[in-house]
């Protein structure tokens, strides 16, 4: 937990409050959902304004985390689990949200990039039993060998997950595909949470453990939401933490990086991004993140570009409208694109 603290901290850096209008600033933070610490941050012209819109922001997260968890249980609809056990039988009815979440990345595969694959659970069930197990016994941790991860990598194609929209249902015509969109699903859920809360509140910040979603101007001096940006060779928590720090009004801010979930074999660290070329985690870049205005793209593209060389990764966010990204490179070395604006630290 003081990991998942610090990391908040040195993410999210909101200039103090000065109330310049009739709002005033109020802070909700809460635990257990997506794996991480989630803070929210927003403008409101009450107390009894605000504490409503941070129990919806708390009741969307917990539902969205349970709908698209793929190792827990469901006890309000057919979640991401049920799907994976199930759907290979016959065809399932699902949850619209989660629905939407297969046809929102099946969408983005198409006319983004492949590069990130929901239909690779089965390999990724494998890396997650290993990061659990090292945890629990750090002495005998192993990483799974390569002709499991290579059979398991046999019923990973996207295509046969069958959706029909009309009669709301999924069927896997592999019966041992399995979905997991970890890489991706917390941003996408930041946005879902986000569209509902601005009804409610017009100005504020989520902060879901480094998938940051923004929403109009804060009522601050600068009239912007300061952002910090994590330094992947640094300590989670103390001083000198970023690499610096950028200002914005709106949008999303997602990173994605080799330096929270890991665990270490032999002296190697294995992170929980894996490369679907390699069946290993992806060793292109240290970190990455991207600026765009929809928080699950955002989401979707820092995993890409985490997995894709540099070079590769750079064409991409270069070929998207309004979309900048900064890579830590595995020399140390810091690149970005022009629009990105990082302050260095300090500054």
């Amino acid at each position: 937990m003081k990991r998942i603290l610090a990391l908040a901290a040195a993410v999210l850096l909101c200039v103090p409050a000065l109330c310049l209008a009739e709002n005033s600033r109020y802070t909700y933070t809460f635990y257990g959902t997506f794996d991480t610490v989630i803070i929210l941050v927003g403008y409101a012209p009450s107390q009894e304004v605000f504490d409503e819109a941070a129990a919806l922001c708390e009741r969307e997260f917990k539902r969205l985390d349970l709908l698209y968890n793929p190792y827990l249980h469901s006890d309000i609809g057919n979640n991401l689990w049920m799907l994976n056990n199930g759907a290979w039988k016959e065809p399932m009815p699902v949850e619209k949200d989660l629905m939407d979440l297969i046809l929102f990345c099946r969408r983005l595969r198409a006319e983004i990039s492949d590069t990130v694959n929901p239909a690779l659970g089965r390999v990724l069930m494998l890396w997650h039993d290993a990061r659990m197990n090292a945890e629990d016994d750090p002495a005998h941790a192993s990483v799974p060998d390569a002709e499991t991860l290579r059979q398991a990598n046999e019923h990973t194609d996207l295509d046969n997950v069958v959706v029909d929209e009309d009669a709301g249902t999924v069927f896997y015509t592999d019966p041992k595909l399995r979905l997991d969109f970890g890489a991706v699903a917390k941003g996408y859920a930041a946005g879902l949470v986000a569209d509902e809360l601005r009804a409610l509140l017009p100005t504020f910040s989520i902060n879901a453990g480094g998938n940051i979603v923004l929403s109009g101007a804060p009522e601050n001096k600068s009239g912007t939401w300061k952002i910090g940006i994590q330094d992947p060779n640094a300590p989670l928590y103390g001083d000198a933490t970023t690499l610096g720090w950028i200002e914005r009004t709106d949008g999303a801010i997602v990173t994605s990086g080799d330096y929270q979930r890991f665990f270490v074999v032999d002296g190697v660290a294995y992170h929980h991004i894996i490369d679907p070329a390699t069946l290993q985690p992806a060793r292109s870049v240290r970190a990455v993140t991207v600026i765009t205005q929809d928080s699950g793209i955002a989401d979707f593209l820092s995993t890409a570009c985490f997995i894709l060389p540099y070079e590769e990764s750079r064409a991409l966010i270069d070929s998207l409208p309004d979309t900048e990204a900064l890579w830590v490179l595995t020399d140390g070395s810091v690149v970005s694109t022009d629009g990105f604006g990082l302050h260095p630290a300090g500054e």
